[in-house]
């Protein structure tokens, strides 16, 4: 009786661990001095995914996404997940930036991965499943190789995780 191993590849965010960089973040802020004006703000939009940031000028805007991403290596999130937009002029004296939220692969993203593990010629089988890869193997030496291979893959630029390794 042979068993089979298998592992989810995915990218997502934890909403509850983005909450709090976004929290951290808002603090730092709050504290700095440079920063204290009542205008730089980061908030987050649920629905759309996005996070909004607002500052008082440009330099401003680029010290709270340079807090912001040093918070989230510390929370061990990939900066990878997030696609900071350009900084636009806002009401008044501001100026704002927008930064989306990459989740879920999308189809280019999984053919590439497909093609990955193809060339590798690992004995595990891949199947899609509308916005991640569910990858089968009789070996789970196997499916660690495959996690190796992703995880030192220079031609990906998202932020990748590994569920359900069974």
């Amino acid at each position: 009786m042979s068993k089979e191993h298998s592992m989810d590849i995915v990218s997502k965010i934890n909403v509850q661990t983005l909450r709090d960089i976004i929290q951290t973040t808002k603090r730092t802020v709050t504290n700095r001095f440079d920063l204290k004006d009542k205008a730089n703000q980061v908030d987050y939009n649920e629905k759309d995914e996005k996070l909004e940031l607002t500052g008082v000028s440009n330099i401003s805007i680029n010290s709270i996404v340079e807090i912001f991403k040093a918070t989230c290596i510390k929370q061990n999130q990939s900066i990878k997940a997030f696609d900071f937009g350009d900084i636009l002029p806002a009401a008044g004296a501001t100026v704002k930036m927008s930064a989306k939220i990459k989740q879920g692969l999308d189809s280019d993203t999984i053919r590439k991965i497909n093609e990955m593990v193809k060339e590798s010629e690992i004995k595990v089988k891949t199947t899609n499943q509308k916005d991640q890869i569910r990858v089968v193997s009789k070996s789970i030496d196997d499916l660690q190789l495959v996690i190796r291979l992703i995880q030192s893959s220079e031609k990906l630029d998202l932020a990748i995780q590994f569920d359900n390794l069974k």
